[in-house]
């Protein structure tokens, strides 16, 4: 019996194949934003002078003739990272399994092939519909209160906000969906490839658990340091650090007070 093989004369549609370069533009956007993000909460592992050095500074107080910096940039920042984050979650859907009989197949599939790529893509898919919630308040909770950033304001929110279930769960949802993410973007694109394929991803299978640990150690160590601040800073909830501005303050107090003699000089 003779084949045939027939052949779709209509040209195939490039909408799929831009789709997905968006859905990895805005993953490496949030990955490497994911990197800054925990580095900059994990500042308070240095002091509460150390976080609000940092998130003024995020605020451009440095710009500021009060020094108390603009809120409104964080506002930006966080409506920019919320923007991206929901589109990439839309793009992310068109691959998530959405019925139970899908999500069987793929699992009897991991099962019977053992494929660690694929087990990789799965962590993304669970940790990505997590995040989709947690992700979502977090980011809903920064947009509506924009100058909510310090040692004490963060570590309320923590504690005396009981939010502290919410974040754990976001940081290993994170930590995990992030590294998995870039490390599957840089196999996708061929980045860092080099000469030897299979060496170049059991090196870069290197870096991201590595990676995985790093973030995860400090982001919970970071969040520790905010339960025990929350704890202490109880009976003052909502009261702002003003550990710079009170230097500041007694400085510009002193000078004003200082002999007319003494201060020309």
């Amino acid at each position: 019996m003779n084949s045939f093989i027939l052949e779709s004369t209509e040209k195939k549609s490039r909408i799929p194949a831009r789709l997905d370069f968006l859905q990895s533009g805005t993953g490496l956007i949030l990955g490497l934003f994911i990197w800054g993000h925990l580095l900059f909460d994990s500042s308070i592992i240095l002091g509460k002078n150390a976080f609000s050095f940092v998130s003024k500074t995020l605020e451009f107080a440095f710009l500021s003739e009060s020094g108390h910096g603009f809120p409104i940039a964080v506002f930006f920042a966080v409506a920019f990272i919320f923007t991206i984050f929901i589109i990439h979650a839309l793009l992310g859907i068109r691959k998530f399994p959405i019925s139970w009989k899908q999500h069987r197949i793929i699992r009897d599939q991991m099962q019977m092939l053992d494929h660690s790529e694929t087990t990789l893509w799965y962590i993304q898919a669970v940790t990505g519909f997590f995040m989709f919630f947690a992700g979502s308040a977090h980011l809903f909770v920064m947009l509506f209160n924009p100058s909510g950033i310090g040692p004490y304001m963060s570590a309320d929110r923590i504690v005396s906000g009981h939010m502290w279930p919410l974040y754990i769960i976001l940081l290993v949802c994170v930590v995990l969906h992030g590294n998995i993410g870039l490390y599957r973007l840089c196999m996708k694109w061929g980045w860092f490839a080099g000469k030897d394929a299979r060496k170049s991803r059991e090196r870069l299978k290197k870096v991201k658990n590595r990676l995985i640990v790093f973030y995860l150690t400090i982001g919970l160590l970071a969040l520790l340091v905010f339960v025990v601040i929350g704890i202490n800073h109880r009976d003052k909830v909502g009261k702002k650090y003003r550990g710079h501005g009170t230097v500041i303050e007694e400085t510009h107090g002193l000078e004003q007070t200082a002999p007319v003699g003494k201060s020309q000089e």
